[in-house]
């Protein structure tokens, strides 16, 4: 009963891989698709870099590592489910503005981080690079207008900045988005 009831819903849902494109869509056409914006403000440190290496290593007999990509101690990472497509944006000074992606979490294999002159570790939060995001595929003219969209938004964003904020992909994009 649920299975069917799911299927007469989908049916009436919007395709949102049709012809209007990624960026053109109604927020109720979004507000269902598990589709996220990360935002961060700074690059990953050298013992992240060198942690995830680490765990290429381990892994390369195991698992495609090809693909594989890090982040470093977003705290709102966990928002994110590993099936769910994100697309990462840089902030940077200047107004730089900077998309990455898209990726998908794969949470099981994160690693801790450790910090020479500091007790606290940190968590490498591990990703692997996709090729479509609700659908569709981000090229670079794409990723332009996306970067040129979350320019104009910088302000709307800047109070909730800070490195891992997770927003819906409805929040950012849906043409009729609510501020």
């Amino acid at each position: 009963m649920a299975e069917e009831q799911w299927k007469q819903r989908r049916s009436d849902r919007v395709n949102i891989s049709g012809k209007d494109g990624l960026l053109n869509q109604p927020r109720s056409a979004l507000l269902d698709k598990s589709a996220y914006v990360v935002m961060f403000t700074s690059w990953a440190s050298k013992e992240a870099e060198v942690t995830f290496e680490d765990l290429k290593s381990e892994k390369k007999n195991q698992i495609s590592t090809t693909k594989l990509d890090f982040f470093e101690n977003f705290d709102n990472f966990d928002n994110i489910p590993d099936d769910a497509p994100f697309i990462a944006v840089y902030f940077g000074k200047r107004s730089a503005v900077k998309v990455t992606g898209p990726y998908e979490r794969i949470s099981s294999l994160d690693r801790k981080i450790s910090y020479p002159n500091k007790k606290e570790k940190g968590t490498l939060q591990i990703v692997r690079k996709v090729d479509l995001i609700l659908g569709y595929s981000l090229d670079s003219r794409t990723k332009k207008v996306i970067e040129n969209h979350l320019k104009t938004l910088k302000d709307e964003f800047s109070s909730k900045l800070k490195d891992g904020t997770v927003i819906k992909w409805a929040d950012a994009f849906a043409t009729d988005r609510q501020q």
